[in-house]
């Protein structure tokens, strides 16, 4: 990216195989001068294309949109592409029932950056009894546990004179937000795809009391996870939702294999001394197995979403021990993590929680 002059159009969307990486690339090239814009919309990478030529009242169909922006920077054609917002987001849930009148009949909002110019870290702490609140635990409380689930199965055959491959995922993720968003949104809508609580996966809740108002969320979200694990890898699966009467909407998610738990703090996201968005090296000298017994701390990357957790739901955030429609371990991986099982710490030394992007909801247009 640090070649890049020519002006940019990014579009994304909010479950995007580029969802982490699209808003980063905004960020970059804004930050070097280059006249840039970013538009996420809803859904997955394949829902995201077709949404794209349809249009509404905020975002025009992509194709006006793109000879807008072609028209000027390639034939130099005044095309006002200055008025174009630069940033325009989907927001899961908006409007609510509490949205001004004006702006009921819109998705999407704008700003002037990403992340969020009026974004604030907000923690929310792990509590026991499947508890969630912005108060941390002053004295030790029981944490959950999760074993190892089952190691996905596969081979790979002659299709035809090319290489074929059968993948079996065995931890309940087939059927979930994940599978259709690592997959390019190409399957047939099921309902799991929407409800988290139809999804036959492994995990432990962790809940908020109802919303006393709309509370919104913008930007790029951290969990501080305590575990320990009985075996020398583990995998810590970490998703953000809204619980309603309904169902229990995934909103957005992300996981970290505890032998890349280091951190680069020195290019790590710190808002307001918080640190907000972990970046991990991901290499294999900094590779740290766990020492079985022993606590560690997990800080683990939660890709970035927008979206309103509404008055009188609750947020959840739950945790797993693998999400295989996501990632799978390879097998000197999977061998080390057979079998294992992981507690989650919850305490004032151990206090696991999770930074949420708060923005005020007067922010919304």
């Amino acid at each position: 990216m640090d070649k890049v002059e020519a002006p940019t159009l990014i579009l994304g969307a909010l479950h995007d195989l580029f969802q982490r990486d699209e808003p980063l690339l905004y960020e970059i090239l804004k930050n070097k001068g280059v006249d840039s814009r970013l538009v996420i919309y809803d859904g997955s990478h394949f829902v995201n294309f077709v949404a794209t030529h349809i249009g509404n009242e905020t975002v025009p169909p992509v194709d006006l949109m793109l000879l807008q922006w072609f028209d000027k920077y390639l034939k130099g054609i005044d095309t006002n592409t200055e008025s174009m917002p630069q940033v325009t987001q989907f927001v899961k849930n908006y409007p609510t029932p509490s949205t001004p009148a004006q702006f009921k009949g819109d998705h999407f909002a704008t700003a002037t950056d990403w992340p969020h110019p009026l974004m604030t870290p907000e923690r929310w702490y792990l509590r026991e009894d499947q508890g969630l609140s912005k108060t941390a635990p002053t004295t030790e409380e029981s944490g959950p546990q999760m074993t190892q689930p089952e190691h996905p199965s596969g081979f790979a055959y002659d299709a035809n004179g090319l290489l074929g491959v059968e993948l079996n995922i065995n931890d309940g993720t087939e059927c979930s937000r994940s599978f259709d968003q690592w997959t390019l949104g190409l399957n047939l809508p099921k309902a799991c795809f929407s409800n988290s609580d139809l999804v036959p996966q492994q995990r432990v809740i962790f809940e908020s009391e109802p919303m006393a108002e709309d509370y919104y969320i913008n930007g790029p979200i951290q969990a501080d996870i305590w575990i320990d694990s009985t075996v020398t890898e583990a995998v810590v699966s970490v998703q953000v939702e809204e619980v309603s009467a309904r169902q229990s909407l995934p909103i957005t998610n992300g996981q970290l294999l505890a032998s890349g738990r280091l951190v680069d703090e020195s290019r790590s996201r710190f808002v307001e001394g918080v640190m907000i968005q972990p970046y991990h090296p991901f290499a294999e000298a900094t590779s740290a197995p766990l020492v079985p017994g022993e606590v560690v701390k997990m800080q683990i990357e939660v890709f970035p979403t927008s979206a309103i957790i509404r008055q009188g739901n609750k947020l959840r955030i739950s945790i797993s021990p693998s999400n295989q429609a996501q990632a799978m371990l390879n097998y000197p991986r999977q061998a080390m993590a057979e079998g294992g099982v992981t507690t989650i710490h919850i305490s004032p030394q151990y206090p696991s929680s999770v930074v949420l992007p708060m923005v005020p909801t007067s922010a919304l247009n």
